[in-house]
């Protein structure tokens, strides 16, 4: 998982990243922010030229809304609190 775009989304701000696992779990495209093909930079320019249009008021909704879902989705200790129940599994496997 990217730190900064779950650092991003958490203070509310829309994310532009690549779709590529480890990034694409924390964005909702169109949502709470875009994703991007890797090493496209037409489609990373199209995207930040759609952010920089976006009324002031669009982007300040997308961006509660990635806070919303990073806060739902990825809460520290909700995440840790599952790998921890998942070790546990595989340790009691072997």
């Amino acid at each position: 998982m990217a730190n900064t775009n779950l650092e991003a989304s958490s203070s509310g701000r829309p994310v532009i990243t690549t779709d590529i696992p480890g990034c694409r779990e924390e964005v909702v495209p169109g949502v709470t922010g875009w994703l991007v093909p890797p090493k496209d930079a037409g489609a990373l320019a199209d995207a930040m030229e759609q952010a920089a249009r976006l009324p002031a008021e669009k982007l300040s909704a997308m961006g509660e809304e990635g806070r919303r879902y990073v806060t739902e989705h990825f809460d520290k200790r909700a995440v840790v609190a599952e790998t921890v129940g998942v070790i546990n599994k595989l340790i009691k496997r072997n």
